[in-house]
């Protein structure tokens, strides 16, 4: 689709997943995410809400996301790693960020080390 006020010069097209296409043309609710804070929101949520982390204790769920908060960094660079192969303007999707944990979670790994 065209871009307003993009000149089409400046345009480029970049291969994306079929996962992360069907969501961007899904256009859901929560399915698009813009800035940095609302990615890492997003990607807070996709760790803190799965069924393993309801057993938690309070206590325990506590602890989980203070070591969710200190992956940020990681997740950061994780980020500008994403926009760089896509583009500073690109949509980054809810698959984006189901997909970059793993990377994120490895990159955190190899800094505490």
């Amino acid at each position: 689709a065209p871009l307003e006020g993009v000149p089409a010069a400046l345009v480029e097209p970049v291969a994306v997943g079929a996962a992360v296409a069907d969501s961007l043309l899904r256009d859901e609710p929560g399915g698009h995410i813009e800035g940095t804070s609302a990615f890492f929101d997003a990607f807070t949520a996709a760790l803190t809400s799965g069924p393993k982390f309801s057993t938690l204790t309070a206590a325990q769920q506590a602890v989980a996301r203070e070591k969710v908060q200190s992956l940020r960094p990681a997740y950061e660079q994780e980020l500008a790693a994403l926009r760089a192969t896509r583009g500073q303007g690109a949509t980054v999707t809810d698959v984006d960020i189901r997909e970059m944990m793993p990377r994120v979670m490895a990159r955190a790994a190899r800094a505490a080390t």
